[in-house]
């Protein structure tokens, strides 16, 4: 004689689930009639029967209380009217916590001397996993995904046309296989463009008559800025630096 059928498990076996199920159910069937009084209900080895409306055709239960993001087991056993059992175990995964996108390269708030920087960074999603067909990468709302490389934990791609000198932001999104969403931006600047040094004094080719010279020019640079310490001073091939007031506007140098 054939044991009873457990059927339509809810959730199914081997779903995942982006919050806590309202209900768990399951259908039973059998041709002398299923047993009501033999069903057992188990979540998590947890016995849930008391709980649960159990009937000859199934039984449910309303979920009040949360479950913790995971691996959730549901066990099932029940009996026919003669006394053949069935039983049935199944797993279902819940996740209710969105991927983490950190950007690396280049790192947020960094100058670049570059016009076409890599970009990369890291994808983690520690329950369900990274879909990574959900992830988006673009520069200034430029979709970059075409022509980068993504795996569960990674994601490398590049700009194909040189970006403007100044600021600009990276956004990158994803989607965890729950469908958990998350997005991150991070900014860097481009800075492609030579410092300018202007008004030298003495002048080129210039004669002077003064034995202690004052030496000086101004200094300017429309993006990053002027990076003092790389200033180098020489005077007939002596580096004065170390003598000279170096200020990001420019600087002096008077010998002694």
């Amino acid at each position: 004689m054939s044991p009873p059928q457990i059927l339509n498990v809810s959730p199914a076996d081997g779903s995942l689930l982006a919050g806590t199920p309202t209900q768990i159910s399951a259908d039973f069937y059998d041709d002398k009639m299923v047993d009501a009084n033999s069903a057992q209900i188990l979540l998590d080895n947890v016995d849930m029967t008391a709980q649960s409306n159990v009937t000859a055709a199934g039984f449910e239960f309303l979920v009040t209380t949360a479950l913790s993001d995971g691996v959730h087991t549901l066990f099932i056993s029940v009996r026919d009217a003669v006394g053949n059992p069935a039983q049935l175990s199944t797993n279902f995964t819940i996740d209710t916590l969105a991927p983490d996108i950190a950007i690396l390269i280049p790192a947020n708030g960094s100058l670049l001397a570059t016009a076409i920087p890599a970009i990369s960074g890291s994808l983690n999603d520690a329950t369900s996993g990274i879909n990574t067909s959900s992830v988006r990468v673009s520069v200034d709302g430029v979709d970059l995904t075409s022509q980068a490389a993504i795996t569960q934990t990674t994601f490398e791609t590049f700009v194909l046309d040189a970006l403007g000198d100044g600021g600009h932001t990276i956004t990158v999104e994803t989607a965890d296989l729950a469908e958990n969403s998350a997005v991150q931006t991070s900014g860097f600047t481009t800075d492609t463009t030579a410092p300018v040094i202007s008004n030298l004094t003495p002048a080129n080719m210039s004669t002077i008559t003064a034995n202690v010279p004052t030496v000086s020019a101004a200094f300017a640079d429309s993006g990053s800025g002027i990076d003092v310490s790389s200033a180098q001073i020489l005077v007939d091939s002596v580096n004065v630096t170390p003598h000279a007031t170096v200020t990001e506007a420019g600087f002096s140098y008077t010998p002694t």
